[in-house]
């Protein structure tokens, strides 16, 4: 497994605690997850909303394996 950046990747998200997040709608002019080419790798990512933030390291599930309509991130490292 690598570790690989993508620029312009972005979607709507739920998450509550500390598992996984459920990825949603994707952002107009933005790449969604599952067209990154992001599978079997780790990313740094960003969770912004408006008064929180997180970073850290990722992995992605797609909405196949995950069982969801736009897949998985996994935050493996909360930097």
């Amino acid at each position: 497994m690598a570790l690989v950046y993508k620029d312009r990747v972005r979607q709507k998200a739920s998450a509550s605690g500390t598992g996984f997040v459920i990825l949603s709608t994707p952002v107009a002019s933005y790449i969604q997850f599952s067209n990154a080419s992001l599978s079997n790798n780790s990313f740094p990512y960003a969770i912004v909303n408006d008064t929180q933030f997180e970073v850290g390291i990722g992995t992605y599930d797609s909405p196949i394996s995950s069982g969801t309509t736009y897949g998985v991130l996994y935050r493996n490292t909360v930097l």
